[in-house]
């Protein structure tokens, strides 16, 4: 009598075909999720930059400048650019300082540049803005109810 310990072919096919069925089912899913992650992560860096800017704005000197508004734009290459409007700089210096300067999405499913505009009020204080250069609006909608973009 043979003492047969191994798998037959049949079986391991089977095996086989029943992983294929999982992976088949199961990676647009995961796909899915990874793409929510990183959607989250720039919901994330928006706030992050959001709160540089309000803690620039805070600063005594800074508001003493004149600014009257500072952009900041991350493009689809992933580059931050900012320019102020009014005053010597000293808003974007601030701003550049606490942010840093490489700060980047990690979704390319925006559709555009992402910008954020702090415009300093009469009244000391700042208001937030949110525009955009892609065709696709959803950021907004997705980090509307996550941070303090009006």
């Amino acid at each position: 009598m043979k003492n047969n310990k191994g798998f037959s072919l049949v079986e391991l096919i089977i095996v086989i075909a029943i992983m294929a069925v999982l992976v088949g089912v199961l990676a647009p899913t995961y796909l899915q999720y990874v793409e929510k992650s990183k959607k989250s992560n720039d919901v994330s860096t928006v706030d992050s930059v959001i709160n540089a800017l309000e803690i620039a704005a805070i600063d005594p000197e800074v508001n003493s400048d004149g600014w009257t508004s500072l952009t900041v734009t991350i493009d689809d290459d992933n580059a931050m650019s900012v320019s102020q409007t009014g005053g010597s700089g000293t808003m974007k210096t601030a701003f550049e300082e606490i942010a840093g300067t490489d700060v980047k999405f990690k979704s390319t499913k925006w559709g555009g540049a992402v910008t954020i505009i702090a415009t300093n009020e009469t009244n000391g204080k700042i208001s937030l803005s949110y525009g955009s250069s892609g065709g696709e609006t959803t950021f907004k909608g997705y980090a509307k109810s996550l941070t303090k973009i009006s």
